[in-house]
Order: structure tokens, then C-alpha cells, then sequence
């Protein structure tokens, strides 16, 4: 029999297929997520997910030492049986590589997670490598004249600059300073423990790109479009993605360039998320992450190419090679509209010449502040069509769509 232990959060466990799993033999399966999102995943994916437990802790190292504790008890119940370690949450990669190392079981280890987990980290890797990255540099919150400190981060990276946490997820922290005025705002603002670092802010078109990787070798890689960076999330833009057909230019760029970033940190096996920019001729790494898409992106694959992301990644920690298709049984895109400022007095559907399905979090009558991150969204949207331009030409149209108007 083997037990997969999934540390999770609720979100992450919508996105399985779960008639897939269901359907899987000699496989028992434990999630373990905080405890304010226990009840919730009992009642909702209970009949997946029939043992779950709730870690009480708020800290990165209580989820783990209490994890560990349970884990222990399963294994001493389950003598003999095989254990594997799965994780798709950006904020328990870590923790899902300490567990793997602390009972000796297969999957990245510690090492190998963080080298797509610290964004100074990989940033340093690949320059050395001699892929292009953002100038960048730790942000060092104990200088005493910020003055000073602020002149010599424009010396090196040009004004504007980005600051944000190095191991941080969906933009959280992510700022662009323009001005000394904003820098020291920054400073006050940041937590000190917590890891900062600035880079260059780069003028471009983002890109993301989606793989899987079997035996150190790419076996299915998707270059997507974004309609707006995930920063502009935060000033009421959409964050929405296209899978582009691989015959384009940019696709075959894009698709060598993220081959060549998993080369050099490293990577063997799992699921991978890459952003970069197009500036002018050149490709620019923005991070990558050992994990599949968030937001809508694993549905919008599924639909496109007939494979759930998660459980793909899940079957691999398992030790099975998957068989994946590349053709398209129909062009899709996906995406996320922010919630805005004030009270929602309308929610607007787009007028698009694909058929497309909305989500809504949220109802008229609600009021918001401006996003603080990928976390804080109005709706979502999943839209198809067999004709690959004109998906696209709705796609540009989402570019400076607002979902919702308020007063």
C-alpha cells in the first residue's frame, strides 16, 4: 500500500481532479493543512480526502514540526508500508522537503527546493550561468542612512527598482519604487524577519511558462502569454494566460530559455512555473517555482491539453513516467480580475466572440480595498474556442478590462 501525505492548503486541493484520484489503487491519502481549513476540506473533498489533519501553529516551523509528529505516528501504524511527500503550495515547498529528509523518503530534498524557492538564490545560480537576470542585490533593512543606501541601489540598478521579499508568494510585498520618499516608506513598512532583496525594474512583455520534467529531461513545456505583469494585479489589471501554439517565434524562445534555467538549478523531477520578459531582443528571468500554476491556469491546461497539472505531479511522486500529449483540443485562456476600491455596485461580464465560463468571489453591495495581492480576486475566467486568433483577439480585449465597477 502506499500513503501519500499531502501538505496543502484548500485552495491547492480544489485544483486535483479528484474522480482521478479516487480512481487510483493501493493509494491512501493524508492531508494535512492549518486547522482553520480543516472543516472546510473535510465537508467539501472529504469523499477524496478522507484523513485530514489540522496543524494548530501559524509558523512555517510549527506546520513542520507538527507535521513531522503526525507523519511519525502513521508510519510506526503503517510498518512496511511506502510513504511519499506531496506538496503544491508555494509556502510549504520547504517544509514538504524537510519532512522528505527527516524520514528518508523519495522527492526533492531541502537543497534542491531551495534553489527554486529564494529568488536571490536562483537569480545567482543563473548569472553565473550566464542567463540574464535582473541586477539585483539583498536588501539590507539595518543600514543606518537610507539616503545614502537609496543612491547606491539606483547606482546599480536604475530608478525605478523593485523591492520584495525573496521567498514570498502572489506578489505579496512586491513594490516599485520610484522616488527616495517610497524607498523609505519601504523600509519602515518591512518586516525584520523577513529576507528583502531590490532588482531592476524591467520594461517588457511577461511571459510564463509551464513544464513538467521527467529523469532531468522536459517532457511537456507550454509558453503562455499574460494580459498584464502580476504586480499591475494590485492596480486593478487583469492577470490573465494564453498558451501560445509552439510554431511561434516567442514560444520557441521562451520554451529553450526555460529549458536551459531548469538545466542549470538543477532540476529533475516535478512540475514547473517560470516567468521572464521579453525586452527587446533579449529574454529576461523574472523566478520559477518547483510547483504547477496557480490560480486558474491547472483547470485552463486540462481543459486545453486533457492532463490536471497537479495530479500529473502527484503520479510522479509515485515513480510513474506519464504519456502527455502536446496537441490542443482546444485553445484556451485564463485568469483572474482584482477586486478595486470602494463598494461593488456592478459585476461585469465581458462581451467576448469565444464562449467562456465566470467565476465570482464576490457580490455587489461588498466593499474593498485595492488588492494586496493574487490572493484578493473578483472573479475568474476560463474561456475556449477552436479558432487560435480569434481566442487571442479576446484575449487583448481583457488587457484594461475591469470585471467590476464601484462607487
Amino acid at each position: 500500500m502506499k500513503n501519500v501525505v499531502i501538505t496543502s492548503t484548500y485552495t491547492k486541493l480544489s485544483h486535483y481532479n479528484r474522480e482521478q484520484l479516487s480512481q487510483m489503487e493501493d493509494v491512501n491519502f493524508f492531508v494535512i493543512v492549518r486547522e482553520s481549513e480543516r472543516l472546510s476540506v473535510e465537508r467539501d473533498f472529504g469523499e477524496t480526502f478522507p484523513n485530514v489533519f489540522g496543524i494548530q501553529g501559524t509558523s512555517e516551523e510549527e506546520f513542520f514540526q507538527e507535521s513531522k509528529s503526525y507523519i511519525s505516528k502513521l508510519i510506526t501504524q503503517k510498518e512496511g508500508e511506502s510513504f511519499y511527500i506531496v506538496t503544491m503550495a508555494e509556502d510549504l515547498l520547504l517544509v514538504a522537503a524537510r519532512l522528505r529528509e527527516a524520514f528518508n523518503l523519495t522527492g526533492m530534498n531541502f537543497e534542491q527546493t531551495y534553489r527554486f524557492r529564494n529568488k536571490g538564490e536562483m537569480k545567482n545560480i543563473l548569472q553565473k550561468a550566464n542567463i540574464r537576470v535582473p541586477y539585483f542585490g539583498k536588501l539590507e533593512l539595518s543600514k543606518p542612512n537610507h539616503n545614502i543606501y537609496f543612491e547606491e541601489i539606483v547606482a546599480e540598478v536604475g530608478l525605478p527598482f523593485i523591492v520584495k521579499p525573496t521567498m514570498m508568494a502572489c506578489s505579496n510585498g512586491v513594490s516599485k519604487i520610484e522616488s527616495f520618499e517610497a524607498f523609505t516608506a519601504y523600509l519602515d513598512d518591512a518586516q525584520p524577519a523577513v529576507e528583502y532583496g531590490y532588482e531592476e525594474f524591467i520594461s517588457g512583455k511577461l511571459y510564463h511558462c509551464d513544464s513538467i520534467v521527467s529523469n532531468g529531461e522536459v517532457i511537456f513545456s507550454s509558453a503562455c502569454e499574460y494580459t498584464n505583469e502580476n504586480m499591475h494585479f494590485q492596480e486593478g489589471k487583469s492577470v490573465i494566460s494564453m498558451p501560445l501554439p509552439d510554431d511561434l517565434t516567442i514560444s520557441q524562445e521562451i520554451l529553450a530559455f526555460n529549458k536551459a534555467v531548469l538545466k542549470e538549478l538543477g532540476m529533475e523531477q516535478g512540475v514547473n512555473h517560470l516567468e521572464v520578459f521579453k525586452k527587446g531582443e533579449e529574454l529576461v528571468f523574472l523566478e520559477v517555482a518547483c510547483r504547477a500554476p496557480g490560480a486558474v491556469v491547472v483547470p485552463m491546461y486540462e481543459r486545453q491539453f486533457g492532463f490536471n497539472f497537479l495530479n500529473i505531479n502527484l503520479e510522479m511522486e509515485l515513480g510513474k513516467v506519464p504519456n502527455l500529449s502536446k496537441t490542443a483540443r482546444v485553445h484556451c485562456f485564463s485568469g483572474i480580475f482584482p477586486v478595486l476600491p470602494g463598494t461593488a455596485t456592478e459585476l461585469i461580464e465581458p462581451k467576448l466572440q469565444s464562449g467562456y465560463d465566470m467565476s465570482w468571489n464576490i457580490q455587489q453591495g461588498q466593499q474593498f480595498d485595492s488588492a494586496g495581492s493574487l490572493r484578493d480576486i473578483a472573479g475568474s475566467i476560463l474561456a475556449t474556442n477552436q479558432c487560435f486568433d480569434t481566442l487571442r483577439e479576446d484575449f487583448h480585449k481583457l488587457i484594461d478590462f475591469h470585471a467590476v465597477s464601484c462607487a
